[in-house]
């Protein structure tokens, strides 16, 4: 029977507790959420869809070379229809399929430790006269554990707990108080720790030409004047390329008598000379579709450049995707929505396609597969000929230092409890083997360390970019979104003209006006993929397109003047 000076304190730390909880069941405990950081860009990436017949590949281009007349060669199977994609495209789509990074799970390590050092105390604290040693490391486990459980402020909880603890214990020692009592007040007193202090420390984004290279087709295609051509003599295509401006591996000339004889063309593709500034700034990929019978991604030509090439390469197709010497990261079905849904439910595996580039170059394929690897030497001297296998889910699942620790020690915990309980039990069976209990234990120590070091520094992991928690991360999106709708309605009230420029001016202003009355206002670029907007010229009108996460958008509309 508990004391009644005793109970009285037990039940009311008990009636606070649940005051506690009560006050903190009314927020909402948001875990850190985290991207994985793309440490080093691949070599090439690039998105290929094939269905009936028919080919859609999109190459990121990537600058490289001298100045900035950008040129860049692509071998081709037949003659394609070239079209420009959005610079959001890719980073669209990098979004959308990035991997699940494991960073903040569930730590419940400390409860293991709590639950160690009590279980300790409950099988072996006995009335002896005095303190024994495992009482003093039974009760700074247990405050080890309330200092997991709560962070900074365990700080608190924990010295309670060993002050609190070691005064319990020491009264069990002398007889004045029970086991159960006295391992039933420390409880207590952690969970009182546990509620109160969080609720305390929370209260204060055919041309003619020569008669070796062929002109099949030459136009604009966005910021790029694009040339479609066939050679019978590769010597005067190396001359014809050469002439303007295009650089051909020295070793190129087999690969391309092999590639021209089997009916295939090359696509010459250069930035326009006259390009403005922002025309620069918004360079982005093109689209080739063709007819091919079988989907095939150009390789050799590549090839007899580089010795070794990183591959990101995205397929949708029938089914899943294999090509020898590439990693499957991830494989699933897709699921489409309308762009201007607003917040699109999907389930978890799926690939969200709504952004209309997207969508156009998926086309009514129905599965996606995310392949990745470095090719050398043999893979590097042949095409890309991707197999379709029967539709098998994959997740990409990479995890982060943090979330490496935090499970390595939850099991390591977990074992060390499990361990030192069963070393209790045997203590509490057979008395006598109390004289091996230090080389016991610290046999259980150093496996505890070496399980932990082995899960948490063996286990592969990438480096991260926190970020707010996804409700955060729409919270702001729509605050962007009103912004900027408050900037369209003064610009319609006003009396001047209104088009692309005088928009993207009004955006920056009332941007620079949010940060004036918020200095954590983030804005985002102009850009159509996830956390950014864009903006459309129509006959009459100018929209503003605000994307969300899955690279969908809210279209927010202004009337064009003059």
């Amino acid at each position: 029977m508990l004391p009644t000076r005793l109970r009285n304190l037990l039940l009311g730390i008990l009636v606070l507790s649940w005051a506690c909880l009560r006050l903190s069941a009314d927020g909402v405990v948001l875990k850190k959420a985290a991207v994985a950081q793309e440490v080093r860009m691949p070599d090439q990436r690039a998105v290929l869809a094939w269905e009936d017949g028919e080919e859609r590949l999109v190459i990121e281009t990537r600058f490289v070379g001298k100045g900035d007349r950008f040129a860049w060669i692509v071998p081709l199977p037949s003659v394609p229809r070239i079209e420009a994609v959005t610079p959001g495209f890719f980073p669209t789509l990098v979004q959308i399929s990035a991997p699940k990074v494991i960073h903040d799970p569930d730590a419940w390590w400390g409860w293991c430790l709590l639950g160690g050092g009590l279980l300790w105390l409950l099988v072996t604290l006995r009335s002896t006269g005095s303190m024994e040693t495992a009482d003093w490391v039974a009760i700074f486990i247990t405050g080890c554990g309330a200092l997991a459980l709560h962070n900074l402020l365990g700080i608190l909880a924990a010295c309670w707990v060993w002050g609190f603890g070691s005064f319990m214990v020491g009264r069990v020692r002398r007889g004045v108080e029970s086991t159960l009592a006295a391992l039933l007040a420390l409880l207590v007193s952690v969970i009182f720790a546990g509620m109160l202090l969080p609720a305390l420390a929370h209260a204060g984004g055919s041309v003619a030409g020569t008669r070796s290279v062929e002109i099949l087709d030459r136009r604009s295609v966005g910021a790029y004047e694009t040339t479609v051509l066939r050679g019978t003599d590769t010597k005067a295509v190396r001359e014809w390329l050469t002439a303007r401006g295009f650089d051909l591996p020295a070793h190129a000339e087999p690969v391309l008598f092999d590639h021209f004889r089997s009916g295939g063309v090359l696509v010459a593709s250069q930035l326009r000379n006259d390009l403005t500034g922002d025309d620069v700034r918004a360079v982005h990929p093109l689209k080739f579709t063709f007819p091919t019978p079988k989907p095939v991604y150009p390789m050799r030509l590549t090839g007899t450049a580089t010795p070794t090439l990183e591959l990101d390469l995205y397929l949708f197709g029938p089914g899943t995707a294999e090509v020898a010497g590439l990693e499957t990261l991830s494989s699933g079905g897709l699921f489409r929505f309308e762009p201007e849904e607003e917040n699109p439910h999907f389930a978890q595996g799926l690939l969200p396609v709504g952004h209309p580039g997207l969508a156009a170059v998926a086309g009514g394929t129905a599965w996606f597969t995310h392949l990745r690897g470095t090719l050398t030497g043999p893979g590097l001297l042949r095409d890309i000929e991707p197999r379709w296998a029967s539709p098998s889910e994959k997740s990409w699942i990479v995890w982060s230092r943090r979330g490496a620790l935090i499970v390595a020690a939850n099991w390591s915990a977990l074992m060390l409890a499990l361990g030192f309980t069963g070393l209790a039990l045997l203590l509490r069976l057979r008395p006598g083997s109390g004289r091996h209990l230090g080389r016991h234990a610290g046999m259980l120590v150093g496996t505890g360390l070496l399980l932990f070091a082995g899960m948490s520094f063996l286990r592969p992991t990438v480096p991260v970019l926190e970020r707010k928690n996804r409700w955060i991360d729409r919270i702001e999106r729509r605050q962007r979104a009103e912004w900027i709708e408050w900037a369209l309605k003064e610009l319609e009230d006003s009396d001047g003209d209104i088009d692309a420029g005088t928009v993207r001016k009004a955006i920056t202003a009332a941007y620079s006006e949010a940060r004036t009355a918020d200095a954590k206002f983030k804005t985002d670029l102009e850009l159509d993929a996830p956390g950014n907007h864009s903006i459309e010229v129509h006959s009459n009108r100018i929209d503003v397109l605000v994307y969300n996460d899955a690279g969908g958008f809210q279209r927010l509309t202004v009337p064009r003047r003059p």
